[in-house]
């Protein structure tokens, strides 16, 4: 029951969710900007940020399942878009603060929390999986992943020098991982073809 009231509140936050809350960042190659045009073939448009579709009563309740999984994933893309702006926070008070380790810290902890409640999300996908979908698969890549961007999140230390490439590698993964999401959305889906 405790993972019905999760999901419940995770589609509520999806749904009220601003659907532009990235701000451009042109010299971060590992920002993939505003995503990739809908697909009219996969049911959903697979931008990110724009949503999965919702059940109706005329699913089966696999598809059901499926479109609720669906929406939960979107809620785990959406918080991949918000750790992309929190790593160029960090990356901001890092280069343009002046050497203020405050400004850094905060920053550094608003990132964390942020892939924490990422993995949290994924935790509770993981829950809801209707058997044999296809999307377990690449929920688990997921999962892996998640691992690793808390572990260099963590080890953030302050130093331009050290942390930069750590951050361009956390661009990189987040955006690898809003990809693979999009990839998820689309494995949960299939079950309602």
């Amino acid at each position: 029951m405790k993972s019905v009231t999760v999901l419940a509140c995770l589609l509520a936050a999806a749904a009220a969710a601003p659907q532009n809350n990235r701000r451009p960042n042109p010299g971060n190659p590992g920002n993939p900007g505003t995503g990739n045009p809908g697909n009219p073939g996969s049911g959903f448009n697979d931008s990110p940020g724009r949503g999965a579709p919702f059940p109706t009563p005329a699913d089966t309740p696999e598809c059901a399942m499926a479109k609720i999984l669906a929406q939960s994933i979107e809620v785990n893309i959406l918080i991949q878009m918000q750790e992309q702006i929190r790593t160029d926070d960090v990356f901001v008070a890092l280069t343009q603060g002046g050497g203020n380790l405050r400004q850094f810290e905060i920053a550094k902890a608003n990132l964390i929390d942020t892939v924490q409640s990422g993995i949290a999300v994924r935790e509770t996908n993981q829950l809801i999986i209707p058997p044999g979908n296809p999307a377990s698969e690449g929920i688990a890549l997921v999962a892996a992943a998640q691992v690793g961007e808390l572990r260099r999140a963590s080890s953030l230390i302050g130093d331009p020098n050290e942390d930069v490439p750590s951050l361009e590698a956390l661009q990189r993964d987040f955006a690898d991982g809003i990809r693979q999401n999009q990839l998820n959305q689309q494995a949960a889906l299939s079950q309602c073809r």
